[in-house]
């Protein structure tokens, strides 16, 4: 495809986030045990946080390898001391012999944050245990020679089922949920093959599989829907115009969540590109494919108060699903409207925090929504390369997000979006933020 038709493809796609279940013999899954997490700080607390996250970014060395998944280190503290050390182990096992794979002098870098070289291999979690693992790095924070703070990067698979007394009797909108934009929109770095590529550069917002991103934690997805009538696969997920995958390979990995798991999660069809305006027969044709496999799991929506639904109320009935569409529903109870979310089709840092500060004036709302934090870019942005690609955008803006929603807006938030959402520490905020809400 050419680089011109890949820009018309890209741009014209734009940016769209954003009946009662029928009666059935089935025996409902088990509520999870109500197990309350370890006790964190309350806001106030004088805390140091230390994260591992995977960087977005993507690059080729010298020999032209690619070079993509670096670990990196994020921390916070109210006051850096000249010696402070920031470790990354490759191992998770208590052991005062081991050496430190990576050692940072905190005060060295005076944005809290250090890329290293180590790299990790991309994941595989179909057929895994539901049951939340430390991935084998893991961090400390160290002051004196005493650990002051620590964390390992884990998988997340169970982790609102694990919190289950602290936050069975919120509602929806009461509880934060990392989420992930354009979640289906995920391709691997391939080095100069994907630096040449527009479609790479610009329309790829995630590298994990929805899958593996509801393994890291994700709760919220974020997905289009492409019609392609001449094809043999008429349904595809897409970015704009730009069809990744077949729509049934995001079908599958949902069942698979389900399944595997007692966790809520909200999936929203928050675009329909292609030929759905000149084929409205096929939004039925495509609920046909959707339906049958995930009826089971489908939430009801309430007809008075739609977003006021209790989450064990979820958990009693098994049905932990909510679907969102972005269409009327037309009489159909088990599709949830649109989630509003506070998109600003903003295309540098600063103008996406002070569209997030707005946003925050105006929550908590009485409804579910979410807060997108990633930027967009604009067409000038494309036609001249401004920004690189949506690799770089991520980098730009996720941990500065993720450290407001944690620290400024712990009690505010709701569905916290973003782009190459390991970029983020947004689940562990989740695990964090919502045990303060019920118990501070």
């Amino acid at each position: 495809m050419t680089p011109v038709w890949s820009l018309l493809l890209l741009l014209i796609g734009g940016m769209a986030i954003g009946h009662t279940v029928t009666a059935r013999q089935r025996s409902a899954r088990p509520r999870p045990g109500l197990q309350s997490v370890s006790q964190p700080p309350c806001p106030g607390d004088d805390v140091t946080d230390v994260f591992i996250v995977i960087n977005s970014v993507g690059l080729v060395d010298d020999s032209g390898a690619a070079i993509w998944r670096r670990l990196e280190l994020v921390w916070h503290t109210a006051q850096v001391q000249p010696d402070d050390q920031v470790l990354l182990y490759d191992s998770c096992t208590p052991d005062p012999a081991s050496d430190p794979v990576v050692a940072v002098t905190a005060a060295d870098h005076s944005d809290h944050f250090f890329v290293t070289d180590v790299t990790l291999p991309t994941f595989n979690f179909s057929g895994t245990p539901a049951v939340s693992t430390c991935l084998g790095y893991c961090t400390e924070y160290r002051r004196d020679g005493a650990v002051i703070a620590s964390s390992c990067l884990s998988t997340r698979p169970d982790w609102m089922s694990q919190m289950a007394a602290d936050i069975q009797d919120f509602h929806l909108h009461e509880v934060m949920l990392p989420g992930t934009h354009d979640a289906a929109s995920y391709t691997n770095y391939r080095g100069e093959s994907s630096d040449d590529d527009l479609l790479q550069r610009y329309a790829s917002a995630q590298e994990e599989t929805l899958l593996s991103q509801f393994y890291l934690g994700a709760r919220y997805f974020d997905v289009r829907v492409l019609f392609a009538p001449a094809t043999a696969e008429r349904f595809w997920v897409s970015h704009g115009l730009v069809p990744f995958r077949p729509f049934h390979i995001a079908i599958d990995d949902l069942v698979a969540m389900m399944e595997a798991s007692t966790e809520i999660v909200i999936y929203e069809i928050g675009g329909f590109e292609g030929s759905f305006d000149s084929h409205p027969e096929a939004y039925e044709e495509l609920l046909s494919l959707v339906v049958p496999r995930l009826e089971r799991w489908l939430a009801p929506r309430p007809a008075e108060a739609p977003h006021h639904v209790l989450l064990s109320d979820l958990w009693a009935a098994d049905t932990r699903l909510v679907l969102s569409w972005d269409r009327d529903p037309a009489g159909r109870d088990y599709l949830w409207p649109r989630v509003p979310n506070s998109w600003n089709n903003d295309d540098t840092p600063e103008a996406l925090y002070e569209t997030l500060r707005r946003a925050m004036d105006e929550a908590p709302r009485d409804e579910i929504w979410a807060l997108a934090g990633e930027m967009t870019e604009h067409t000038s942005d494309i036609v001249f390369d401004r920004l690189e690609s949506l690799r770089q955008m991520a980098d730009l803006v996720n941990r500065n997000v993720s450290r407001m929603v944690r620290y400024d807006w712990w009690d505010k938030s709701n569905i916290v979006m973003a782009d190459y959402f390991m970029g983020t520490y947004n689940v562990d905020t989740a695990l964090l933020v919502n045990w303060q809400r019920a118990h501070c």
